[in-house]
């Protein structure tokens, strides 16, 4: 899909690293399948230094790994034991979507792991109007978070990372580097991201 096409791929990257662990010295591990993505990046996360970049300034599509700054975000504005109502917009995005219900509430803290976990763009855009009003005001805040990080090659223009006829968003693998940095910090973020399914339920 996008997420596989895109500067997206260099999150794969990043986080088969961050989660690897030391093996024995074999030399058939250390073998590497051609790279096939238009960029990546490997990175320390814990100091950032770039080991191995492709096109790291590149500008492509985030896809998915916008969805990252909307949970880093809602994490910082929104409760987490807070019940949000979510709106029959919200519920109309498409293609990827948790099943929520309009004028159904959900804790903040099950919209924030149906966004991150399964990519659920229903969440996604809750989670947004929940944080700013709406959706356009998030995607402000999301700039400029963007922004303080470093991130000098990201546009975001909603919530989702869904395309948007007319609209033109675009990261980088090494802009995506400083994202997940920044996410790895959260310790509940990177509890979250080892998680491959859960259960959520509304009022």
């Amino acid at each position: 899909g996008p997420f596989v096409r895109s500067a997206a791929c260099a999150l794969v990257w990043l986080l088969v690293l961050q989660f690897a662990r030391p093996a024995a010295a074999d030399p058939r591990m250390l073998e590497i399948s051609p790279l096939t993505a238009s960029a990546a990046v490997v990175a320390d996360l814990r100091d950032g230094k770039v080991l191995y970049a492709k096109n790291p300034h590149l500008r492509l599509p985030p896809a998915s790994t916008t969805k990252l700054m909307t949970v880093l975000l809602a994490i910082e504005l929104i409760p987490l034991d807070r019940q949000i109502v979510v709106t029959r917009a919200a519920t109309r995005v498409s293609p990827s979507k948790a099943g929520l219900e309009a004028g159904v509430s959900y804790a903040a803290r099950d919209l924030i792991m149906a966004a991150l976990i399964s990519s659920s763009n229903d969440a996604a855009v809750s989670l947004a109007i929940e944080a700013a009003g709406s959706e356009e005001a998030f995607v402000r805040q999301m700039n400029h978070g963007a922004r303080m990080l470093g991130m000098k090659d990201t546009r975001f223009i909603n919530a989702t990372g869904l395309p948007e006829k007319g609209k033109t968003q675009y990261s980088t693998a090494y802009d995506l580097v400083l994202l997940i940095r920044r996410a790895s910090e959260d310790p509940w973020i990177d509890q979250m991201l080892g998680i491959l399914t859960f259960s959520i339920k509304g009022s």
